[in-house]
């Protein structure tokens, strides 16, 4: 990562990951996304209803050893394509949520609930 704050312009930033764990890059959470169902579903239901949803930029934020990804989805009417934010994409580990605003969606996703099935950082013995 690149720094841009006043004295550090320019300066990268190297982060490591431990080896035991698998975190994963932006094209496998953009994979996940697409295939979670509640975020596939409403999606469709928003496409097929005179509207396009639009996925925004994928943010990749760093938080202790695992990354915090932000995606938004906006709408955009067939009639008028001035984008509207629609809906707000957090991914942390094994978490995915979608919510109405970025703070609904950090607050959902930090939140101690049942893990899913599939995780999204999962353990690597040492061998492989």
């Amino acid at each position: 990562a690149a720094r841009s704050d006043g004295e550090n312009y320019g300066k990268l930033l190297l982060y490591q990951f431990p080896k035991q764990r698998l975190v994963y890059g932006p094209e496998q959470i953009e994979a996940l996304l697409n295939q979670d169902p509640e975020i596939s579903q409403q999606i469709s239901l928003w496409n097929r209803q005179g509207s396009r949803a639009v996925q925004g930029n994928l943010l990749v934020i760093p938080i202790e050893q695992s990354l915090l990804y932000v995606e938004p989805i906006y709408l955009e009417a067939e009639r008028n394509s001035l984008p509207t934010l629609a809906r707000v994409v957090v991914a942390y580990e094994n978490r995915i949520v979608m919510r109405e605003t970025l703070a609904e969606s950090l607050q959902a996703v930090f939140e101690t609930e049942p893990v899913p099935s599939t995780p999204l950082v999962v353990p690597i013995s040492e061998g492989s």
